[in-house]
């Protein structure tokens, strides 16, 4: 659904009829709501680590000390204090008005936006909701969308246990946030850096609404000679390093001292920090990393500078693999983060045109060798080589990927940022010419869709097992008629929409995505093992139970890996990886396959042709209409701009 100018409308409608009939006035319901939050982050408190250490790979204890208490501290001090908060203030009167009286009643203002930041994504999102909510206001919660899995589990955790027709959460990026400043608010909450506080400003001065803005600022650090230096050095190690690594706006920004005392300090610092990280910092699990790519090459930036790159007195190393966390290495968001979109689709495009390619190979090679051979139960021939032979090459090809996988290169990140063209979706001319080969559609590969890859390969080896076992082993130990078979695969298919539903419903909010991952790839070997006849004899039973385990488990698994591209510009990708495949299908099946089989009829060749046809016609109007819709958006917010700052 997409939340637009007419959904933020409707949405604080709805807020404001609730808070017109007057239950978010009441004392019961403020302390339900405060309760209910602190329920919440009792019950909650191993979703919210988890989260955190997704998005910002925050140690356990940070998460604890920093969002959890004082967030809790919060909620109890309203707790204490809202009785006599709510309680009217007698107020002094003029002898003019004797003998009346007069007092000062507290009131809320009604529905407030709360728009929180990124780096404390649930003490800088909950804290000013809990205000809100103790003053009797109706809320909605915009968190930031810089910490992912913290904006989810937001928005899930506060539907659950807070009164939704008075506090809701709206996700989203820059078109949400729009949608949601063009509205009238009774009061609007914002934290964040200057240029967007700018934007909150203008908007809410159309309509004379108050507005908080927490702009963070700068943090000197002044060290007298005379002080404590180990207690000094822990204290501003525990404030920069200690705080989200430096990602905080009271960490200290610089350090002020005399230039006497400045090489002891700088010693200090180097001890201590050793003693809180270890001598490989990079490798600590108690430093939280930088949040995203963007991030990481701002700082970068300034590092390099010649003038701060010769003064370094201390570390240093910069390993953007690790931004993440390790706890990030193999998850959706650090493909769809740290892989630019364009590269993306031109990935896309090889490592599918190298899977065509590496398709073709199997019948091609059983229809050379000519072979019939067992080995224990299993018969090799010609008719069972062909699945043999490509599930034999998809793991081989897995293993290799594995083995020479390489994180992407600062310098591949540098040659991508100097690219003008950097705002387009499109991809690269290079990536559209025909791949012939497998290593010129190899060269198209970026070292981190070697991660994409070992899933996607992992999947087509189970495939072709599955297929390969359906077509061969039903038939050669079952008798298997080919409607049977049919049936059978029939079957399998009906299992993915309700296993889509129960892993996108309950699945994938119970674990997170790398243990999913995990058990999904271990089901999966499992499946493969006991296809095999190896000690009990072979059954129906046992070949049905191994296909449905091997494909449930292929689904999960892929369903996982998908969630991480679904913003990528899908028709422009379709469209070139397409196009290479039926390139390497012209070049190398076709031709291989007439030489081979000489019964080729040229009707199959025209359908192969008009299939191919048909498959070109509707990418390319699908990736026409996408570039179209894509400068009408482009225009909308130019427009947009515009108004904003005329």
């Amino acid at each position: 659904m997409v939340f637009d100018g007419e959904a933020a409308s409707s949405l604080v409608k709805e807020l404001r009829v609730s808070f017109s009939s007057g239950k978010t006035r009441s004392y019961e319901w403020r302390i339900s709501q405060v309760k209910a939050l602190l329920k919440m982050m009792a019950e909650r408190e191993d979703e919210i680590v988890d989260a955190l250490r997704s998005d910002l790979a925050k140690p356990p204890l940070e998460t604890v000390v920093y969002e959890i208490g004082m967030f809790k501290n919060s909620c109890e001090l309203v707790l204490r204090e809202l009785k006599q908060w709510m309680t009217p203030e007698k107020a002094k009167t003029s002898i003019t008005t004797f003998p009346s009286s007069a007092e000062i009643i507290p009131e809320p203002l009604g529905v407030v936006l709360v728009i929180s930041a990124w780096n404390y994504p649930f003490l800088l999102s909950l804290d000013p909701v809990v205000g809100a909510i103790a003053a009797g206001n109706a809320v909605v919660l915009k968190p930031s969308e810089i910490a992912p899995a913290s904006s989810s589990l937001l928005a899930k955790l506060l539907g659950e246990y807070l009164d939704n027709s008075s506090i809701r959460v709206v996700e989203g990026a820059v078109d949400e946030t729009t949608a949601l400043l063009q509205q009238k608010w009774d009061k609007i909450f914002y934290t964040g850096n200057g240029k967007v506080g700018r934007i909150v400003m203008v908007a809410a001065a159309k309509h004379l609404t108050p507005v908080v803005l927490e702009l963070g600022g700068k943090s000197p650090t002044v060290v007298d000679s005379n002080v404590n230096l180990e207690v000094a050095a822990r204290r501003i190690i525990s404030g920069k390093w200690g705080c989200n690594n430096g990602q905080a706006c009271i960490s200290p920004d610089y350090l002020i001292t005399t230039k006497e005392f400045a090489p002891k300090l700088v010693d200090a610092l180097k001890t201590e920090l050793e003693n809180c990280f270890g001598k490989n910092p990079i490798e600590s699990n108690d430093l939280s990393r930088i949040v995203n790519s963007n991030h990481f090459a701002r700082l970068l930036k300034f590092l390099d500078d010649d003038k701060v790159s010769g003064k370094i007195v201390y570390g240093g190393e910069k390993d953007e693999s690790k931004l993440f966390g390790s706890a990030r290495a193999v998850n959706r968001r650090y493909i769809s983060d740290c892989v630019p979109l364009k590269i993306r689709i031109q990935a896309s495009a090889g490592f599918v045109s190298a899977s065509a390619l590496g398709m073709a190979c199997g019948p091609a090679l059983a229809g050379l060798l000519q072979t019939n051979f067992k080995i224990y139960n299993v018969t090799f021939n010609q008719d069972t080589l062909p699945g043999w032979v490509m599930t034999i090459a998809w793991l081989i090809y897995s293993i290799w990927l594995w083995i020479s996988f390489v994180e992407p290169s600062r310098e591949f990140e540098e040659d991508r940022k100097t690219d003008k063209s950097q705002k387009s979706n499109a991809a690269p001319e290079e990536s559209r010419q025909p791949a012939t080969s497998i290593g010129s559609a190899y060269r198209l590969l970026t070292p981190s869709v070697k991660v994409q890859l070992l899933i996607y390969f992992m999947l087509k080896y189970v495939m072709e097992i599955l297929l390969a076992e359906s077509s061969v082993i039903t038939t050669y130990y079952f008798k298997w008629s080919t409607g049977t078979v049919a049936i059978f695969l029939a079957g399998l298919g009906l299992t993915v929409l309700p296993i889509n539903i129960i892993v996108g419903s309950y699945v994938s909010n119970w674990f997170d995505d790398r243990q999913i991952l995990l058990a999904s790839e271990i089901m999966v070997l499992i499946g493969i093992v006991s296809a095999f006849h190896v000690i009990i004899p072979y059954s129906e039973l046992q070949y049905i139970c191994s296909g449905l385990l091997m494909f449930v488990s292929a689904e999960v698994l892929e369903g996982v890996y998908m969630q991480g591209h679904q913003q990528d510009n899908g028709w422009a990708c379709g469209y070139y990886v397409m196009k290479n495949m039926f390139d390497i299908i012209d070049a190398c099946i076709v031709e291989r396959f007439n030489e081979i089989f000489t019964d080729t009829s040229s009707y199959e060749k025209e359908s192969i042709d008009h299939i191919r046809q048909l498959w070109a016609q509707f990418f390319l109007q699908k990736v026409e209409e996408q570039e179209n819709q894509e400068k009408k958006d482009l225009m909308t917010k130019q427009k947009r701009l515009k108004k904003t700052y005329i």
